[in-house]
């Protein structure tokens, strides 16, 4: 499954599915407002969800009310004593202001989720008569860090009882 949301106009809505009842659906996120939609289509939910949000928007002109946006930009944190210490003084190191510094590690961890959600995933398959073997999912789980672990893309051909090959 790729995206799990769409955008418009800065709200952005949900994505969900229910398989019994054969239909999709969603909702407005991070808004107070309950902004709700579905469709029997993935065309359909997009211009559901599109129609939701300019009622949302006229409804709030019609009665008066100032229509919430998902973000603003700007949010409360609490890092505890001590990491708020160590941010600050890793911020002066630096020279730059503690918010700046907490927007670079988030940005600096927003890019790697996306950077790992881009890259293509390793599946290993398993034939019964190899079964038994050392796994290379096992090599890389019990040997290799996490943060040291890299994506690769292999496939093994058996050609003959003694011989295989890499590709």
């Amino acid at each position: 499954m790729k995206n799990k949301t769409m955008t418009y106009q800065g709200y952005i809505g949900s994505v969900e599915y229910d398989i019994e009842d054969e239909f999709l659906y969603g909702k407005v996120l991070h808004v107070n407002d309950t902004v709700t939609f579905e469709s029997t289509t993935i065309a359909g939910l997009k211009k559901e969800f599109i129609a939701a949000v300019d009622d949302y928007l006229a409804t709030c002109k019609q009665i008066g009310k100032e229509p919430q946006k998902s973000f603003k930009g700007s949010l409360n944190i609490r890092l505890g004593e001590s990491a708020h210490r160590k941010a600050a003084i890793c911020a002066g190191n630096q020279d730059i202001t503690l918010n700046d510094f907490i927007k670079n590690a988030v940005l600096e961890a927003v890019n790697k989720d996306q950077k790992a959600a881009s890259a293509p995933k390793v599946r290993f398959t398993e034939t019964p008569e190899y079964s038994s073997m050392i796994k290379p999912r096992d090599i890389v789980e019990d040997l290799i860090p996490p943060e040291k672990q890299v994506v690769c893309h292999f496939q093994i051909s058996n050609l003959s009882d003694d011989n295989s090959r890499v590709h």
